[in-house]
């Protein structure tokens, strides 16, 4: 009934080794790596007081990463510091967030704006380490994973920026069958996505997915076990054997930052990747674990879908329910919501409204909120007798979120944000986005957040961060 993959005795010829899948004999060379430079940006000197007049001063700019040669290099080695050095002085670097300044809107809210250039979402890292919030990260067009990217957190607690880089190519480098660039596969792009980070514990997860070939459409995914304080990947563990683009879905790794909680579909794994169709059968999901100390993945709970096609995966706060929540657009597909008793497996199943942009726990876990935008309705759902009861309010809103307390809950509009009590779903008030946004002659909020108390407001490429009110 569970599986497991004991990824802690290294391969031959390797520093920090990753089991490979069954049936695949990859080998892993000997290895050496440089990691990329951070690069400042440019700036304008003004002239001193009382000197002659003078323009800007002109800076060299920034210093694009090197890969010089070291002693001992392997040829691959070698030939990847030649291939990486001449993609990395074509393409330049792309940063996700820049700042704008802030702005008061009173003596206790300040605004904080950015501005937001990437198709990365804003993620909550929800469990271990869920005072952070994933903005996006910095990117430079790679076919060779060359240079480390720097991902950057909001901590909504100190209410600023944290910029980290995880030194997760001096892992590749040593592993490098997970790098199908090595393999000779070309234009095949590996991700990933930061899905824990505690510095308390000094403890961080990553999960990277790298293409099985430039042509073939399934990935293997792992999870890099990540020492926050070193800055080092200290150990991998394979998530299952490869799968489609959407095999495995990352929910979250739990407050005591020992156990990762995620989403496995067999139709992605066992099918056709790229088709639609599950030739006549069913097909079900799997909510896993991995164990984060020993690598032992276990089946919690195996459920059958009525739609392929996922809006939200949700964990309560002690990771004792995942709500699993599919989309729909239309009654007549009849969408679901599954609550997974993560304890027993038992697995309770309720009709989901149509486009659930939003989905929440109560603060005591009794009840399910699901915001509906295309029906205009707040839908609860009591989980210990299945009752549900519906209250009305504005259509097309785009995210929903609670208070740190529990007692509000904060559903996000073009025009602003609508304030309701948690408990008996009345409105208390509406906040405009006007006087945080000015002037600005068209307002559009999709990709929008809450979380953490904060509000990550989404217009165009401005980003607007502001504590709820």
């Amino acid at each position: 009934k569970g599986s497991s993959d004991n990824l802690l005795k290294p391969p031959p010829n390797s520093v920090l080794g990753l089991t490979n899948p069954p049936n695949s004999t990859v080998k892993s060379p000997p290895s050496d790596g440089t990691l990329g430079l951070k690069m400042p940006p440019s700036t304008q000197v003004s002239p001193p007081k009382q000197a002659a007049p003078q323009g800007p001063v002109a800076h060299p700019a920034p210093a694009a990463p090197t890969f010089p040669p070291v002693r001992g290099d392997s040829q691959d080695i070698l030939k990847w510091k030649h291939f990486c050095a001449a993609e990395t002085s074509k393409y330049p670097l792309m940063r996700a967030v820049q700042s704008l300044g802030t702005k008061s809107l009173s003596p206790h809210v300040k605004v904080h704006l950015y501005k937001h250039n990437t198709s990365h979402p804003i993620e909550a890292i929800v469990g271990s380490g869920s005072r952070w919030v994933v903005l996006g990260n910095d990117t430079r067009y790679s076919q060779a994973h060359c240079h480390d990217r720097s991902f950057s957190l909001w901590d909504t607690r100190y209410h600023k920026i944290r910029s980290v880089k995880p030194a997760i190519t001096a892992y590749l480098l040593r592993n490098r069958h997970l790098l199908p660039w090595f393999l000779g596969k070309k234009h095949a792009f590996s991700d990933e996505h930061i899905v824990s980070y505690n510095p308390g514990i000094e403890r961080g997860g990553i999960l990277f997915r790298m293409p099985m070939a430039a042509l073939d459409k399934r990935y293997r995914y792992v999870y890099m076990v990540w020492n926050t304080k070193s800055n080092q990947v200290i150990n991998a563990w394979t998530l299952g054997i490869p799968g489609c683009h959407s095999a495995y879905r990352a929910i979250g790794t739990d407050p005591t930052g020992r156990t990762f909680y995620f989403l496995q579909s067999e139709k992605a794994v066992d099918g056709s990747c790229g088709s639609k169709s599950t030739g006549g059968r069913s097909f079900f999901y799997r909510l896993m674990t991995l164990d984060l100390v020993t690598g032992r993945r276990r089946t919690l709970s195996r459920f059958a879908p009525v739609s392929a096609r996922l809006e939200k995966l949700v964990p309560s706060r002690d990771f004792s329910r995942v709500a699993v929540v599919e989309y729909s657009e239309s009654a007549k597909a009849k969408g679901k919501a599954y609550v997974i008793n993560t304890r027993n497996g038992t697995v309770a199943r309720f009709a989901a409204p149509i486009t659930p942009y939003g989905v929440v726990f109560s603060k005591d876990m009794s009840s399910l909120l699901l915001y509906s935008s295309k029906g205009g309705k707040i839908v609860r759902v009591n989980l210990n007798n299945g009752q549900r009861t519906s209250t009305k309010t504005y259509r097309l809103g785009h995210a929903m979120g609670t208070s740190p307390d529990g007692k509000h809950i904060y559903i996000v509009f073009h025009s602003g944000v609508e304030v309701r009590d948690a408990t008996t779903l009345k409105r208390t008030h509406f906040v405009s986005h006007r006087p945080m946004m000015g002037n600005a002659k068209f307002i559009h909020v999709d990709g929008s957040a809450v979380l953490g108390g904060t509000m990550f407001l989404k217009n165009g490429e401005h980003l607007y961060i502001r504590p709820t009110p």
